[in-house]
């Protein structure tokens, strides 16, 4: 029970210290700019490097599926245009279909015509 008692006292008396010298030098570890040190610089560029090649490999693996995305999209693109023009067409032919003879049949003006003539 002492001991515990004795370890804890010491750790509050160590953490009351460290707290004290960084107050005491907060100023100056405030202005510390962690880019103006080399070997911060230098491992920043490293895997700015990493990044960059793991970028690139990633967009060499997808490149064929890119590729069969933007064919399946063209493919698709083009069967729905084929499609959309024999619907319009099919329903260009049913129109005609449905009254064949009204293009040869003479309109009410036409008939009223005819007859006042007649």
């Amino acid at each position: 029970m002492m001991i515990n008692l004795l370890i804890f006292a010491f750790g509050a008396i160590a953490l009351l210290i460290a707290f004290v010298i960084v107050l005491r030098h907060w100023k100056e570890l405030r202005m510390l700019n962690p880019l103006s040190i080399k070997e911060e610089q230098t491992r920043q560029k490293r895997e700015a490097v990493i990044r960059r090649r793991f970028e690139e490999r990633a967009a060499h693996r997808l490149e064929p599926f890119k590729r069969f995305a933007r064919r399946t999209k063209q493919t698709i693109t083009r069967s729905y245009e084929k499609t959309y023009e024999r619907l319009q067409n099919f329903e260009t032919f049913y129109r005609n279909m449905k009254s064949p003879f009204a293009v040869m049949a003479p309109t009410t003006r036409d008939r009223l015509k005819t007859l006042l003539d007649e």
